[in-house]
């Protein structure tokens, strides 16, 4: 039943395809790389600035200087019953002397639960996959009931390959049992063996490979240059979104424990960085800033990506990796909602962000140059964004952009004009908002179907968006 209310609302979400405004600080841009992609869900850059893209339907695209090739690198027979397919993607460290790509996917088997991902190893000559090349690098990555399957795949400077595993939606202890791979973070070596300094290395009953546990989804990491320590992005069930940090053996506590617990018992450690979601946001997508194209206080920041709220996070680190500032959102990206919103994010070799975008199929980047900009310096008229999804079953997302800080109301009507729910009643600074209505009244009664307006009031101007419940 879960899986399929999640498919109905993607497909709700891919039908509105919400006008979404971007905006960053000044001096930042978000530019269009290329479009005409089928639901790309991972991207690499090569050393000579060629975009790999993973495409969930098991086809990987090659963007050559802003130009999509028409023949596809490599095209994998894939299962893609919900959250399955291709879902990872991760260079040789040494890549083009060692050409080698790594591959996570679901092997089509003609069943869409039970299935086992894989990770794969591939070569590449010039821009396409050499025939005959797969090499099997781990091959029992449960895939559960389809959700839930994280599928991040990095590689670095140790000649190390990490790899993250979601919980399969299954609800079961297995991400803090040691001995199933559910729930985990994973460090290999190249060929898939388990190095030697791993936490569980050497101890029957265990699983080798595994560097970090107690995870719910973790669908996109980084690992952090020169540390060569993890950031985990774990996308939480109704209230939390996390970033996790912790050394090797760490137990993040999931499920029993989610977000920030006072005083965890001993082997547990909590997130460095939460925020609450009441059921709108997924954590996806994040990198490190080392380059040099954006100012220098931004040096050593982590970004992170949330699909559902297509927004951008930026988390200031000091040298001993503790949070000391954060904002949230930082930027908005090109489009939002579940099934639509980014999806994996990188730095490119000459200093900017790119990232995927579920919705309309792009790669995008974020560029920075005092010339360029959107935000704050030319502010846009209050606005609100059709909701999504449209018409909805559960939680529709209510998006505005408020031009200049002041008191702001937001609210919801039935068709008479009475007020059925106040959503926002207080003063806001000028930013984009996205706010949840769950389809109840003030006095948390579910609404019965029908059309209702959502309204916005701020600085003297009101905007109006209809919207339909089905039930």
């Amino acid at each position: 039943m879960r899986s399929l209310f999640r498919l109905l609302c993607a497909a709700l979400l891919l039908m509105a395809r919400p006008a979404h405004a971007q905006t960053h600080p000044l001096g930042f841009d978000d530019v269009l790389v290329a479009g005409g992609l089928t639901q790309p869900t991972a991207l690499v850059m090569t050393p000579s600035a060629k975009l790999l893209v993973g495409q969930r339907g098991g086809v990987i695209r090659v963007i050559d200087h802003g130009v999509l090739l028409p023949k596809p690198m490599l095209t994998l027979n894939v299962e893609t019953f919900d959250e399955q397919g291709l879902l990872g993607l991760a260079l040789h460290p040494s890549y083009p002397s060692s050409p080698y790509l790594f591959v996570f996917y679901t092997p089509f088997t003609g069943q869409q639960t039970g299935n086992f991902n894989r990770v794969a190893r591939f070569t590449i000559q010039a821009d396409t996959v050499v025939a005959g090349s797969e090499l099997l690098i781990l091959g029992d990555i449960p895939s559960g009931l389809g959700f839930h399957i994280g599928g991040c795949l990095r590689t670095t400077a140790d000649n190390r390959l990490w790899v993250s595993i979601g919980e399969n939606g299954l609800g079961t202890l297995a991400p803090r049992q040691p001995s199933r791979l559910e729930g985990k973070l994973l460090r290999l070596n190249l060929d898939g063996s388990a190095p030697g300094d791993n936490p569980f290395y050497g101890v029957p009953g265990r699983r080798w490979e595994i560097y970090q546990m107690g995870l719910r989804n973790p669908f996109r990491f980084q690992v952090q240059p020169g540390t060569l320590q993890p950031f985990v992005n774990d996308v939480g069930s109704t209230q939390w979104e996390e970033v996790n940090r912790g050394p090797a053996g760490t137990d993040f506590g999931f499920p029993t424990y989610e977000g920030v617990v006072t005083s965890p018992p001993a082997g547990v450690v909590n997130p460095i960085y939460t925020y609450r979601t009441n059921g709108n946001g997924s954590i996806t997508g994040s990198a490190f800033y080392t380059g040099t194209q954006f100012p220098a206080a931004y040096v050593g920041n982590y970004f992170f990506l949330d699909h559902s709220r297509g927004q951008i996070g930026r988390i200031v680190l000091d040298g001993a990796n503790n949070v000391v500032a954060t904002t949230f959102p930082w930027g908005t990206t090109a489009g939002f909602g579940w099934g639509n919103g980014p999806v994996d994010l990188m730095m490119g070799i000459e200093g900017a962000l790119y990232y995927t975008q579920y919705a309309g199929n792009q790669v995008r980047k974020i560029t920075y140059g005092p010339q360029v900009g959107v935000g704050p310096q030319t502010p846009s008229p209050l606005s609100l964004q059709r909701p999504s999804p449209d018409p909805s079953e559960g939680p529709v997302a209510l998006r505005f952009s408020l031009p200049a800080s002041g008191r702001v109301q937001l609210r919801v009507f039935d068709v008479e004009g009475r007020i059925v729910r106040t959503i926002v009643q207080e003063s806001r600074d000028a930013n984009t908002y996205t706010e949840l209505w769950d389809g109840t009244d003030a006095s948390g009664v579910t609404v019965p179907p029908g059309v209702y307006l959502a309204r916005v009031e701020a600085g003297g101007a009101v905007r109006s968006q209809r919207l339909v419940r089905l039930r």
